[in-house]
């Protein structure tokens, strides 16, 4: 299937990617070209973060400030979560099946 400049910023929206921080426009359209849609490509794509996830961070000190983010574990289910979301959307829209291999690890904190 062949995508247009359209499926690429459908892609970065549905991927919250729209500023486009994490991936650039070659490796998304690669992405793109692997998948029969959108949606599965989009799946793929929280696949990726969610992997990436383990070199995040929770929080950090300044001095005597402390900041803290949002947990990493409600990160990964969040990502994880869209994952099937959008693989679901995707087998909806008559696309082949798919599957996801990753790792991740805990992080050593102290």
């Amino acid at each position: 299937m062949s995508f247009t400049d359209k499926d690429l910023i459908k892609l970065r929206r549905y991927t919250n990617d729209v500023g486009k921080k994490l991936f650039d426009d070659d490796e998304l359209m690669s992405i793109l070209e692997d998948h029969s849609d959108v949606n599965q490509a989009a799946s793929t794509v929280w696949a990726i973060r969610a992997g990436s996830l383990e070199t995040e961070i929770e929080s950090y000190s300044v001095g005597q400030e402390t900041y803290h983010t949002t947990k990493l574990k409600d990160k990964l289910e969040h990502a994880l979560k869209m994952v099937q979301h959008y693989s679901h959307l995707g087998h909806g829209e008559g696309g082949g099946d798919t599957g996801f291999i990753f790792n991740v690890k805990r992080p050593d904190v102290m």
